[in-house]
């Protein structure tokens, strides 16, 4: 029989691998690791882009949510201004149907009280006085005129302040106040 011999193993040199394996597998080590780091890098930009694009978008969202709360309080302040304008169309609308009642009133009061005589080419109304411009063809008509205004009882005082002896008539202006008040005329 023959005998093992166990140290034979050690006993035998070791064959020197060749340079060209061991290059071969740095190769291949470098290879795997850089692969390894090139996935590493892109999963970090990854998310990074997506954090960044969650970021953007929330921001976006504000920014649209913002120009639409600026533009819905934009279109408010105008609605109040439109509004407040149609308060005051109708306080003016409810002044003047006032004074257009008022005006057709005090129209029809003068031409009930005007002579034949008398012809009345101008009529102006402003803060409680009436002045009328008118030509009469003789002064008793102008004083009949005048003493029919006195007998309305809505003139509180009347002043003739012009009469022109014109050579077919003679021209008047003649103020009247209404309601009291004061004039400096009257």
């Amino acid at each position: 029989m023959s005998d093992y011999n166990f140290f034979n193993d050690l006993s035998i040199k070791k064959e020197k691998k060749s340079t060209s394996f061991v290059v071969t597998l740095l190769l291949c080590i470098l290879l795997l690791l850089s692969m390894a780091g090139l996935f590493a890098y892109n999963y970090y930009i990854r998310t990074y882009l997506e954090v960044d694009l969650a970021n953007t978008n929330t921001a976006i969202a504000e920014i649209k949510a913002s120009e639409d709360l600026g533009r819905i309080l934009h279109k408010k302040d105008i609605l109040d201004n439109l509004e407040t304008i149609i308060r005051n169309i109708e306080v003016a609308n409810t002044t003047i149907q006032g004074r257009h009642q008022v005006q057709e009133n005090v129209f029809a009061m003068i031409s009930d009280t005007m002579p034949m005589d008398v012809e009345v080419t101008g009529i102006d109304i402003g803060d409680g006085v009436i002045t009328m411009r008118g030509f009469a063809l003789n002064k008793p008509a102008i004083a009949e005129f005048e003493h029919n205004l006195r007998q309305m009882t809505s003139v509180s005082d009347l002043f003739i302040s012009e009469i022109v002896n014109n050579e077919a008539d003679y021209g008047f202006v003649i103020q009247v106040q209404v309601g009291g008040g004061s004039h400096e005329n009257i």
